[in-house]
């Protein structure tokens, strides 16, 4: 007697094994991202009634934080003011080629400059940005102010980085400067060598300190109901503390590759945020401008300013600070670049973290300006 033939039966309970198993396996890794989302939505958020504090409300609200750092630095450089003076008026150093306080009147140029270009592109150009934008009437005006804001930045980005690249191919050449360790033992004052350049150094850090007083002035006056006041004020306070200070003592070529490297991250951080909110953008695209500048961001101001830049100043401090007064002053200046590079963690933290929530849920969700 022949049996029926049931492997038929067995394929398709086979199969259906098979596809609760894909469904299960699907399943797990959908709740496996969707806790990992959860997780990193909590500790973005700041802390609510009795729940556990969120990271965020560690590092964002803790505006005393910023306070003390900020005071702490204004008031150390007050008291250095002194050694500028005799910088350049003991006969001692007579010989080294100096900086005046004058030349800072092209820095207060550069701001009214930003300010006419300011408002001469919300003339022209806030109506038309609405046509970009697809959100509701209280978000369009928003952005429409945001976006014009933008186009400004990103103008003096790229003329600077460009500007600074030139700069920089100036220097290398001139004093083979091969490695960042060469611009300590090259670059410690402004030789007359560079007075022959046709891209000064000097008018590329007075646009750079007029542009930062700008941006002070706009954060200690427009933003005193922020939360991130002092966050905001303890950034542009540092950065023209650091501009005034290399400038007066001739650190010029240090300089210059700190601001190159600080002007090409932020140009690609602009670029990237403003493509995000026009209505025609698309989804690869700003993978890309994400990705792209996460890496940038992360090689410029979480590598090389800190383990190039800070480390071979911390190196040849002994070299450079070569008196009383050069001593106090590398020192202070040290100082100010690691708190820089301490607020470049904290922001690399939040650019991480819209990047991973951006790939694992398609969402761009920024928890820091929130």
């Amino acid at each position: 007697m022949l049996l029926p033939n049931n492997n038929h039966i067995v394929n398709q309970l086979n199969q259906n094994r098979n596809q609760r198993n894909n469904n299960n396996n699907r399943s797990n890794g959908i709740i496996s991202r969707n806790r990992y989302l959860r997780w990193l939505r909590e500790w973005s958020q700041p802390a609510r009634g009795d729940n556990m504090p969120s990271l965020y409300h560690y590092l964002s609200r803790r505006e005393y934080l910023w306070r003390l750092v900020f005071f702490a630095s204004t008031c150390f450089g007050i008291f250095l003011i002194e050694k500028i003076y005799i910088f350049h008026t003991d006969q001692q150093y007579s010989s080294i080629e100096k900086t005046e306080l004058v030349d800072f009147l092209l820095s207060f140029l550069v701001v009214i400059l930003i300010v006419i270009t300011r408002i001469l592109v919300k003339h022209f150009f806030f109506e038309k940005i609405k046509q970009y934008l697809k959100c509701d009437q209280k978000k369009t005006q928003k952005y429409q102010q945001m976006i014009c804001e933008r186009i400004v930045q990103i103008s003096f980005y790229v003329v600077m980085t460009i500007w600074g690249y030139l700069l920089i191919s100036d220097v290398e050449k001139r004093l083979e400067v091969k490695t960042y360790h060469d611009i300590f033992k090259n670059g410690r004052y402004l030789n007359q060598l560079f007075s022959e350049s046709p891209f000064l150094i000097r008018y590329y850090y007075l646009v750079q300190i007029g542009y930062h007083i700008f941006f002070f002035v706009e954060a200690y006056i427009w933003n005193l109901q922020n939360q991130k006041y002092y966050e905001w004020l303890l950034h542009h306070g540092i950065a023209l503390i650091l501009l005034f200070y290399s400038y007066m003592f001739n650190f010029l070529i240090v300089g210059l590759y700190v601001l190159f490297l600080h002007n090409i991250s932020d140009l690609g951080l602009v670029i990237a945020r403003t493509y995000t909110i026009l209505k025609w953008k698309k989804a690869f695209v700003t993978y890309i401008l994400y990705i792209i500048e996460y890496f940038v961001w992360v090689y410029a101001r979480n590598y090389v300013f800190p383990f190039q830049i800070i480390y071979y100043a911390i190196y040849e401090y002994n070299q450079v600070a070569t008196s009383f007064i050069f001593s106090w002053s590398v020192f202070y200046l040290i100082c100010l670049m690691v708190s820089l590079a301490a607020m470049h963690l904290y922001w690399t933290y939040f650019i991480t973290q819209a990047l991973l929530y951006m790939i694992l849920s398609g969402i761009e969700y920024n928890t820091y300006d929130q």
